[in-house]
Parts: structure tokens; sequence; C-alpha cells
């Protein structure tokens, strides 16, 4: 009674990684027979991306840690096995020997190590396994403008930041070395690279003791500790962050106008109301026609260049109503010209207003000499 809500959560878990597996699986079956290219080809340009990749890594951890909870299990079946061996021979420990008896006792700690073993793999697995599920979290989010802002947001900002990063890794090699040599022979939180690295990345925290540093010569550590919070701190940490409120600001402007959450939620509830009430159409039912219609590829559907009315969509969609049909190519036109127009800036209005200037400097000039 006491294991039914574990072992509940164990088998919904293990279905949502079988189902997980299954789309992908399907999906990548689904690109290979609908590109004309190579196998290989078609994984590459219309499958391998960033997130599908995440997708498979959290697919082969989640796979990892089942197989480390079975060699744990198995493991402490053969502890138990031990155990109760060397219970058993504990009374005829004279009788069958030291020697025999000593195999016995061996054999229980060789079990209990490899117990100890497999369990602190599988913990760390277990430590792994939530960072790949809070990056398809991310993956899940690029559905509402709203909560995709992070991720857009590292999106924008990677070429500055892969930049700025060659530039902090730099100066923070050199500080940590500077370190090893000032005060690594005295103080043993720099005594290697490795625990100078570790401690320079708590120093830019505000989380440092001065004292031991002191010690060694104060002259010396004053200077470095001024020069390290004066290039970490105060200008590079300072420059990542204005690097990151720049891009956050241009994708919050973008999305200025998208729906929210709430919004969204209620777009989702009409959608249910009027599907039950046969009102509209699902729009995967929609997709599912024109893929049809393109003989399941999806390049050949997205690259059509046939004219789409409403009309159109009643004529060929059962049961799709006008207005939905109205709304519907309504808001795709909109997402299509948010995707590629260009969007406004202040310098597209330089070369207009030097016109209307030169226009008005000119009629001006005419005026004046006609007068």
């Amino acid at each position: 009674g006491e294991l039914a809500p574990m072992l509940l959560c164990d088998f919904i878990w293990v279905a949502s990684l079988i189902y997980i597996t299954v789309s992908e699986l399907r999906e990548i079956v689904h690109t290979i027979r609908n590109d004309e290219a190579p196998w290989y080809s078609a994984l590459l340009n219309d499958y391998i991306a960033f997130w599908n990749v995440v997708d498979w890594i959290s697919i082969l951890v989640a796979l990892a840690v089942v197989a480390f909870f079975a060699q744990l299990m198995g493991a402490t079946l053969r502890l138990h096995s031990a155990f109760g061996s060397i219970v058993d021979a504990g009374p005829r420990a004279r009788e069958i020997g030291r020697d025999a008896y000593a195999a016995v006792v061996i054999h229980f700690y060789s079990s209990l190590e490899e117990v100890t073993y497999w369990e602190r793999v599988f913990r760390m697995s277990l430590c792994i396994y939530p960072m790949m599920v809070m990056l398809r979290l991310f993956k899940s989010f690029a559905a509402q403008p709203r909560l995709a802002m992070v991720t857009e947001t590292m999106k924008e900002a990677y070429q500055d930041m892969l930049h700025f990063s060659l530039v902090f890794i730099g100066v923070t090699v050199c500080l940590c070395l500077n370190a090893v040599v000032l005060f690594g022979q005295d103080h043993q939180e720099f005594a290697t690279f490795a625990r100078a690295l570790h401690s320079c990345f708590r120093m830019m925290f505000g989380d440092w003791d001065w004292k031991p540093m002191e010690k060694v010569w104060r002259l010396t550590a004053m200077l470095w500790f001024w020069l390290f919070m004066t290039l970490l701190v105060i200008i590079l940490l300072n420059m990542l962050l204005a690097i990151i409120m720049d891009n956050y600001m241009n994708v919050k402007k973008r999305s200025a106008g998208a729906i929210t959450l709430g919004g969204q939620l209620q777009s989702m509830w009409r959608r249910y109301k009027q599907n039950q009430k046969r009102e509209r159409v699902r729009l995967n039912d929609i997709l599912a026609w024109f893929l049809e219609d393109a003989e399941g590829s999806d390049k050949r559907m997205m690259g059509s260049r046939r004219i789409v009315r409403p009309d159109f969509l009643m004529e060929n969609i059962a049961g799709m109503p006008i207005d939905q049909a109205h709304r519907t190519l309504r808001n795709a036109l909109n997402e299509h010209l948010k995707a590629t127009e260009p969007e406004f800036e202040l310098e597209d209005v330089v070369e207009p207003l030097e016109r209307i200037e030169a226009n008005t400097r000119a009629g001006r000039n005419g005026l004046y000499y006609a007068y």
C-alpha cells in the first residue's frame, strides 16, 4: 500500500518516456520518407536541431537512469544474499573453517562496495536528469511568446556573449594564475588552479576571506584584489548584464503585443467548447489536409504558391465555418508578415526626414528669392 503512489509515479514516468521516444522516432521516419535526398542529408538538414538534440539527450539520460537503477537493484539483491550467507555462517564459523568464513565475509563487503558504487552512480544520473527536464521546459515555453522571452533573449545575445566570453575567460584565467602564484603557497583556497578558479568565482559574488590574503603580503594582495574587483566585477560583469538587458529589451519590444498566458488559456477553452459543439475544425485537421494534398511532403506544402481563400478552405475541409476560415487566414497572414517584414528602426526614418528637410529648404529658398 505504501509503495502504490511511488509505483504509479514510476509508471507514468516510464509511459511518458516511451511516448517521447516513439514520437521522436516517428518524426525521424517521417523526415526520411518525405525527403528526396539521402537519409543522412534529410536528417542533417530537416531534423537535427538544438531542441531535437536536447530531446534525444534527455531520452538517453533517462535510459541511463533506468539502467543504473536496474544495476542498483541487482547489486542490492546480491548484498541481501551475501548478508544472509554471513548470518548463516556465523554460528558455524568453527565448523566451516577460518578460510571459508573469511571468504563469506569478503564476499559480503565486496557486495556492499558494489551497492555503494551503483548507488553513487544512480544518484549522479538522477542529478543530471532534472537539468535535461529543465531544457525541455524551455522548449515547451517556446509555444507561448511571453514565456519564451528567456530563450529568445539567449538566442539573440549568443553572438555578443560568445565574443564577450573570450575576453572574460582570458582575464579570469590570468587573474587566477596570479592568485596561485601570490597566495597558493600560504592559502589552501588558492593552492591549485582549480581551487583558485572556484575561489575567484565566489569572490565575484561577494564571498571572500581577506585575512589570509592580507597575511601573505598586504600591498600585493591589495593591488591584486583591486584589479580583480575593477576588471571582473565592476566592468566585465556589468558589461555582461548590459548585453543581456539590451537583447532582452529588443525581445520584449517584439513580444509587446503577443498574447498573454491567460489569453492563450481562454483561447484554448474557447476552441475546446467550439470543438464540442462542432462549431469549428481543429487546426491539426487543417494541417493534415494540406499535408495530405502535398503527398506528405513538408517542403512541397510550404513551397506551394497556391492562393488560399476562405471559400477554398470551406470547400476542401469538411465542417469549417466561414468565420473560422476568415479568422484562420487572417491570423496566418499576420504571423507571416511578422516573420518576414523587417522591424521598424529609428534609422529607417533618417533618409525620409533628410529628403523632407531638403525639399523644405528648397521651397524656403525659392520663396525667399521670389519675394
